[in-house]
């Protein structure tokens, strides 16, 4: 999906705010581009032993929501991505281990690097460190395609929020659902090791 170009000094680089902290019912919202992505999870039940959350896009106001992506989240087993721009590129979309489509490429603490093939059939990594995380085309590893920055709720407080810097139009659905994994692949980390803590 190509998304509308604006301006592209680094002070007024659009962002996609996260409405709330939970990765399984929430929406990110940019006026500046008239995006909405949601995403949708059913509530869990006694013999659900997987829910899927859908991703869906909706541009302007009262565009027509179309959906990008469906997360499972399995408790026997690994989560899956299906990922639509697959279907529109090769035909048929289909759910494939989470692990398959972020490979992760190191075994450090900090950065904790995952790397993905877009749907333009180039490689790209998010670096996640403890506080955000960048992301980064192997084109050029030094160009910021965009970030992801954490909640943060004492000194200068703001939302959660994807910031779009550059090369981002043509890959917009991807970085929206890899980040969002990608974060919520941190909070299980954090939270085994405090022994639990909510992955929401």
């Amino acid at each position: 999906m190509a998304a509308p170009h604006p301006p592209n000094s680094s002070g007024d680089c659009p962002r996609l705010v996260l409405f709330n902290n939970s990765l399984k019912n929430n929406a990110f919202g940019c006026d500046a581009l008239g995006l909405h992505y949601k995403f949708s999870t059913p509530p869990a039940g006694i013999l659900k032993a997987q829910r899927v959350t859908q991703i869906s896009r909706r541009v302007g106001p009262q565009g027509r929501e179309r959906l990008v992506a469906e997360w499972a989240k399995n408790a026997f087993r690994k989560d899956q991505l299906k990922m639509y721009a697959e279907a529109r590129s090769s035909g048929k979309a289909e759910f494939v281990p989470v692990k398959d489509v972020l490979r992760k490429t190191t075994f450090t603490t900090w950065p904790v690097k995952r790397t993905f093939v877009a749907n333009n059939g180039k490689r790209y990594t998010w670096k996640a460190g403890p506080f955000s995380m960048k992301l980064y085309c192997e084109d050029n590893k030094r160009q910021e395609v965009a970030s992801f920055h954490r909640r943060r709720l004492l000194f200068s407080p703001r939302d959660a929020h994807i910031k779009l810097v550059h090369g981002y139009e043509d890959i917009l659905d991807y970085i929206v659902v890899t980040a969002a994994v990608v974060e919520s692949l941190r909070r299980e980390r954090k939270g085994a090791k405090t022994q639990g803590g909510s992955t929401t």
